[in-house]
């Protein structure tokens, strides 16, 4: 049965009427009917409240005004609200859930005096009864109020973190010292976040907006002592660099490689760098050669790194150049070795390993040209700290490929007296004369690919003063074989001669000056094996494309590039590099002999008969009847033949 909808004028007016007569039950009654059929009738559900409040029902009037007060404030009316709460407070004015509602209602209002009295109102309730966490958690919000109160608020996170809320209280802090930050207040949101720091040490979240403050503050120096990743210390490195602290910057993006070994080679070089500085050699020349890895232009970079560091930090930044003069070596661009150690030399003109090694270079390179003057500025720095039997071999050498030069005799003469020998132009005369003769020099005839030419110096002694024609040209496709380079002297009687170029600066040489480069490409052939076992190929392949650079091993890594990719069906890059491995010395016959097969397969199966045919011709002279070669060359013959 549906209900019949009230005539709410009448009953309005009627209960208005009934209250005047002071029938407030009957008039309760009245109005409870529209305030059911209108909820939201606010006025009328006001009345209803002041008639309970007449008729002394505290509590349904104070849920009357409370509802009405919520219902207001929903829509917005907050002064309405707000005065309804009033009046529910001056019948319950202990009671804590109006209190409540009181204080939020101010506090949207503005009306931060009204809303701490009612929250202290609700503390000291709290207090009497015993509870202090309660208590606590309204000094809490007392504290929040008002978010321009810094302090306050401040107060409220470490009242809260006494609670046992630390991650309630870390947010509250954090998002003051963001607010201190945008107002330019950097010290106290420093003083914010450092006292977060204290309730959570190992927050990362924490460090990173200690840091972000730091650097916004450009208080580079504290941003630096809180740094800790290496994004932070990238940041601060570009930091550095728009100010002008370009060195600093630098020793902070080598800090970020240190953190992160996979980043950016600008950050590596810079770690490169900061080793160096710091005097370490080995470390820096082994991030060195992880960075040739990545960076086609590793050496130039790196040289330029040892170069400005070649005076401060010497030995450290000589380690670095003579890596990139390695590798220039290792490439048998002896040119570029010795350009390499020149350039250092002329930072650092006393440091003696570095003219060592560019005699070396200079020996090994077949750099006849520069070898004269690199030996005589090694037996200058000889002579300058005193090591004499060294000085006496480099200047005995001088002597006996330019005895014309009054300049080498002088430092022989130096050297002898250096070594404490009574009467040293006597043996000058002695060395001239022949009757003590020099040593003669030959370079190493096996470092010299046929075709090439080199020299030998003759071992007759001339006269001083006398023309000399001291070098004789061999070809050593045609002679050297004809060459006795043991052959005794003419004259028995006359002592052996002493050791020859390469023996005399046996002394001199460091093998670690190149163990660098070449264990590095050793490794990087033992790692290509181990990852093509496992069937990374392309990591194998990346680790040989290194190995192949040291000459000792440009076969064995070549032939297995060459097959990796015939593997990987790239039969370009395959012949490309059987072809390479074809033109280094092989280990065996054998192993030579199969390489050219495979290349005669190779380019007979990609259509280049002529190779093809070429290739097989010379495995079929070479090794005879090498698997199925005379087949192969007979058939690749006919082909070429019909055109």
């Amino acid at each position: 049965m549906s209900r019949v909808p009230i005539d709410r004028t009448a009953t309005l007016r009627n209960a208005e009427q009934l209250v005047r007569q002071g029938r407030l039950d009957a008039a309760i009654a009245e109005y409870v009917q529209v305030v059911e059929e209108f909820p939201r009738d606010w006025a009328t559900a006001n009345a209803l409240g002041d008639a309970y409040a007449r008729a002394g029902q505290v509590d349904r009037a104070v849920d009357q005004f409370v509802r009405v007060a919520d219902g207001l404030g929903a829509d917005g009316f907050l002064p309405k609200a707000a005065a309804l709460y009033k009046k529910a407070l001056k019948l319950k004015p202990d009671f804590e859930p109006v209190l409540w509602k009181a204080a939020e209602i101010a506090a949207a209002q503005g009306i931060l005096a009204d809303a701490r009295v009612y929250l202290r109102t609700i503390e000291g309730k709290r207090t009497r009864a015993g509870d202090e966490p309660g208590a606590v958690r309204v000094r809490i919000r007392m504290g929040t109020l008002d978010p321009a109160n810094f302090a306050a608020r401040r107060g409220a996170a470490a009242a809260r973190a006494g609670l046992g809320e630390v991650a309630e209280a870390l947010r509250d802090l954090t998002g003051i010292a963001g607010e201190l930050s945008g107002l330019k207040r950097f010290g106290d949101a420093v003083d914010v976040l450092a006292e977060a720091g204290r309730l959570a040490p190992d927050d990362p979240d924490i460090n990173q907006r200690l840091f972000d403050v730091h650097l916004e503050a450009e208080d580079f120096d504290r941003a630096r002592a809180s740094a800790t990743t290496a994004d932070q210390f990238r940041q601060l490195a570009d930091a550095f660099e728009r100010s002008g602290r370009v060195d600093d910057a630098l020793a902070l993006r080598g800090e970020a490689a240190r953190l992160d070994p996979g980043s950016a080679p600008a950050d590596r070089l810079a770690l490169v760098a900061m080793e160096i500085r710091q005097g370490r050699g080995d470390e820096a020349v082994a991030i060195a050669l992880d960075l040739s890895h990545t960076d086609p232009e590793w050496r130039g970079k790196v040289l330029a790194l040892a170069l400005e560091s070649a005076t401060e930090c010497t030995p450290a930044a000589f380690r670095s150049a003579q890596l990139v003069a390695d590798s220039h070596a290792v490439d048998g661009d002896w040119l570029a070795a010795a350009d390499t150690v020149e350039a250092f030399i002329e930072r650092a003109p006393q440091h003696l390993p570095a003219r060592e090694r560019l005699v070396e270079i200079c020996v090994d390179g077949l750099l006849e040209s520069r070898l004269a003057p690199a030996l005589a500025q090694l037996t200058d720095t000889y002579l300058a700290v005193g090591l004499a039997e060294q000085a006496c071999a480099c200047a005995e050498e001088l002597v006996a490929r330019e005895p014309w030069e009054l300049a080498n005799i002088d430092r022989f003469r130096q050297a002898l007296v250096l070594l404490g020998e009574s009467d040293p132009d006597a043996i000058i005369a002695a060395r001239l004369s022949g009757e003590g003769p020099f040593a003669s020099t030959v370079l190493n005839p096996a470092d010299v690919m046929p075709g090439e030419r080199t020299s030998v110096r003759q071992a007759s002694t001339p006269v001083v003063g006398e023309p000399v024609e001291s070098d004789i040209s061999i070809d050593l496709d045609a002679d050297v074989e004809h060459i006795d380079l043991d052959a005794p002297a003419e004259a028995s009687d006359k002592p052996a001669p002493p050791p020859d170029l390469d023996e005399v600066f046996v002394q001199l040489r460091s093998e670690v000056s190149r163990q660098s480069v070449i264990e590095a490409a050793e490794s990087e052939y033992q790692r290509a094996v181990a990852l093509k076992a496992a069937g990374n190929l392309d990591a194998c392949l990346d680790a040989l494309l290194v190995a192949s650079r040291a000459p000792a091993l440009r076969f064995a890594a070549g032939s297995l590039l060459a097959r990796v990719y015939k593997e990987r069906g790239q039969m370009t890059e395959a012949l490309d590099w059987f072809e390479r491995a074809a033109q280094a010395p092989a280990p065996s016959p054998a192993e030579y002999h199969e390489v050219l097969f495979e290349l005669v397969e190779g380019f007979e199966a990609k259509g280049d008969i002529t190779r093809a045919l070429a290739v097989g011709l010379e495995l079929q002279a070479d090794a005879g009847s090498y698997r199925d070669v005379d087949e192969r060359v007979n058939r690749l013959t006919k082909v070429q033949a019909r055109g």
